[in-house]
């Protein structure tokens, strides 16, 4: 692999996985919204910048989503960039001459997970996927979507798609009683340093198609608030509300397959997770602290 480039380069997973790249010595372009991205792409607008003819990329990486709401304000934002925005990416590695596109993608756009039906952000998810298989495969383009479940970070960057994970976190380690609604089944989480590396083994090993990852370990969020109150140990404990509607089962897949293509299993459990939050003091990235 002579040179990458990675859509979403300043979201949390684009940012590790960018990093990877830099430690291997492999040339990274940068494509994003922000004026500092080596090529401009609004996945609303399109491509804002001129391509050079010269510049080839062997792998296109999309990290780049929405991840709003089911408000039809929501939806409309979700369908626009993660499912229509997959049209500019398909054309973003032709222009680039990639041979290719490592998506990543999400375990909530497979029929049956969410329990209660598919979300918005799931259903944008699936169509992106189905117009970046039909869009690359016009041009002889490899295909790969690595479906992740939950991500999560040791900087706080997590917290704004995974509040519930970054209210444990700042309870626990500020010692508070965290009233929580009780789970009807247990949780994924994938650290986003292991996402990143099988996002790396999916272009190195030239895996294509579809891949459900789901972490060997699933926990309810009573059961990770109890790791995290065991990590910090300044006290507290964990409160059943009663009053709030319970965290909905997800029906997870095996990951086993994925692991297998990829030659890869999650290396970070969601102990290790936690104690590397601790050891590097920054729980005060988490939050917010809004729950009573």
């Amino acid at each position: 692999m002579n040179s990458v480039a990675v859509l979403g380069a300043t979201s949390m997973l684009g940012k590790r996985l960018t990093a990877i790249f830099a430690q291997e010595g492999i040339a990274v372009t940068t494509c994003g919204r922000g004026e500092n991205s080596d090529i401009m792409v609004d996945l609303i607008e399109g491509v804002k910048t001129n391509v050079p003819d010269n510049l080839r990329i062997n792998t296109l990486f999309n990290c780049a989503a929405s991840f709003c709401d089911d408000t039809w304000e929501g939806c409309r934002k979700n369908d626009l960039i993660n499912a229509f925005g997959c049209y500019w990416v398909a054309e973003l590695a032709v222009k680039l001459g990639c041979r290719h596109v490592v998506n990543a993608g999400s375990l909530s756009s497979v029929p049956g997970v969410e329990e209660h039906g598919m979300g918005s952000y799931g259903f944008s998810k699936a169509r992106g996927e189905d117009i970046l298989e039909w869009g690359l495969s016009r041009s002889s383009i490899l295909f790969t979507s690595v479906r992740f479940p939950q991500l999560y970070d040791e900087y706080g960057d997590c917290c704004r798609h995974q509040p519930w994970f970054g209210r444990i976190v700042a309870y626990a380690a500020a010692g508070k009683d965290l009233h929580m609604p009780k789970s009807e089944g247990a949780r994924n989480f994938v650290h986003v340093s292991d996402a990143a590396r099988m996002l790396r083994a999916a272009s190195r090993l030239g895996a294509c198609g579809r891949m459900n990852v789901a972490h060997f370990e699933s926990l309810t969020y009573e059961q990770i608030a109890s790791l995290a109150y065991s990590v910090f140990k300044n006290g507290g404990k964990i409160n059943e509300a009663k009053e709030k509607a319970p965290f909905r089962k997800v029906n997870f897949p095996s990951g086993e397959n994925a692991f297998a293509a990829l030659k890869y299993r999650p290396a970070i459990s969601m102990l290790q997770g936690l104690m590397m939050i601790k050891d590097l003091n920054t729980q005060g990235n988490f939050g917010p602290m809004d729950v009573e």
